[in-house]
């Protein structure tokens, strides 16, 4: 019997710090109805919210209020029954479902916000409200573009479609270990598998092209202009 192809599945999760109810959070709001939880923001120190932005890379910006960092992943929902060594000591993928992973987190800079800022006030609201488009957006390009993006890899396709024969190749030891068990680190810094950091690579201009749309602009300057005035009045934080 042929080996199936892989079966390329978005999965989407809060991340680290858990889930709130946005129903609880009137002054959240989501960029879809669709949207009804979202990652519990961790509060963060200024020096703490620096070194995540340069982890990431975002040196650029001098501060920033919240940042959303998203996790991405690809996994294999069985490994041990998804991959088969044969007699010869060669590999090959038998098919199923290959979840494309994002997990979202949300921080916040106490620092900036102040110790007084709650989680259901204006402020925190506001910045809120901002970094689900940001998480809105890791959920498009992982649910709209990852399956494409990544099915069209000549080295996924390769391993997981189709090797030449209609069928996922029968790779050597090296080559399996190599993509599918050594580790390597991510952009942030994670450990990941070789075939993660392909996946990430593949859709990085898609999500850094959408950051860099949310983060600048007329939009984000009314977004910064209302933040300020919202910390210049304590009792609506």
């Amino acid at each position: 019997m042929a080996a199936e192809k892989a079966r390329f599945e978005a999965s989407i999760s809060n991340g680290q710090n858990g889930s709130i109810s946005l129903g609880l959070y009137p002054k959240i709001k989501a960029p879809s109805s669709k949207m009804t939880s979202a990652p519990k923001p961790k509060l963060v120190s200024s020096v703490e919210m620096q070194a995540l932005l340069k982890t990431r890379s975002q040196t650029a910006f001098s501060h920033v209020w919240g940042l959303t960092v998203g996790t991405f992943s690809l996994q294999f929902t069985d490994l041990t029954k998804q991959w088969v060594k044969n007699d010869a000591g060669r590999w090959q993928f038998q098919g199923g479902a290959v979840q494309l992973t994002v997990a979202n987190n949300i921080y916040i800079d106490q620092d900036m916000v102040g110790s007084n800022a709650k989680l259901g006030g204006e402020l925190i609201g506001l910045i809120m409200t901002h970094e689900l488009l940001h998480v809105q957006d890791n959920i498009d390009v992982i649910s709209n573009d990852g399956p494409t993006e990544v099915a069209n890899d000549s080295i996924v396709r390769k391993l997981l479609i189709d090797g030449g024969n209609g069928e996922p190749a029968i790779v050597e030891e090296r080559e399996y270990t190599h993509w599918v068990i050594d580790e390597t680190k991510d952009p942030d810094g994670n450990a990941c598998s070789y075939l993660t950091d392909r996946m990430i690579g593949l859709l990085a201009d898609k999500l850094n092209a959408k950051q860099l749309d949310r983060d600048s602009g007329p939009a984000y300057a009314d977004y910064g202009r209302s933040v300020s005035l919202l910390k210049q009045n304590p009792r609506r934080r």
